[in-house]
């Protein structure tokens, strides 16, 4: 898969190997209204889009089926993978790799959050990519990993929006 971005906060590493990697999956969704689901974190201050960790056991699109469906309740086709994005989390010492594609939902069941989502209150929104963009760009997380999902998911948001949808 293609590197879209890299996203670091300093320049890091000389040593990947004393590294913790992370791979998550996460995908931008439209539904047939042509919205798309984000994930808003009132306590944290930051929107983002569905997925997260692929778990042992699970390949990249299990992983991303899954997440989706607990955070979303959603179903979905994939339609184009669109590439990585990689980040350096200096602070934290890991390498997240965000596996990333682009799809339909279609929305099936309530949202299953975990306790740390239900404590970050985490609610679901359903936007016209437009305003999806527009949140996002606007958040003002003052925490250290919102920095990183405010870049990451605002590049595929626009990605998205210039190249797939405008067409």
């Amino acid at each position: 898969m293609n590197t879209l971005k890299v996203i670091k906060d300093k320049e890091f590493p000389t040593d990947e190997s004393t590294l913790e990697i992370r791979e998550t999956s996460r995908g931008v969704f439209i539904n047939e209204n042509r919205l798309v689901p984000l994930l808003f974190a009132s306590n944290c201050g930051i929107h983002e889009l569905p997925g997260g960790g692929i778990e042992a056991g699970e390949d990249r699109l299990a992983g991303l089926v899954r997440e989706v469906l607990e955070e979303a309740g959603g179903e979905i086709k994939i339609i184009q993978e669109l590439g990585q994005i990689v980040e350096y989390r200096s602070q934290i010492n890991r390498k997240q790799i965000s596996y990333c594609y682009f799809g339909t939902i279609k929305q099936v069941a309530v949202p299953q959050y975990t306790e740390e989502e239900l404590r970050d209150g985490t609610t679901l929104e359903w936007l016209p990519i437009d305003e999806a963009i527009s949140k996002v760009r606007s958040d003002q997380s003052a925490d250290y990993e919102g920095s990183f999902i405010k870049e990451r998911d605002l590049f595929l948001l626009e990605l998205v929006n210039q190249t797939l949808i405008a067409n």
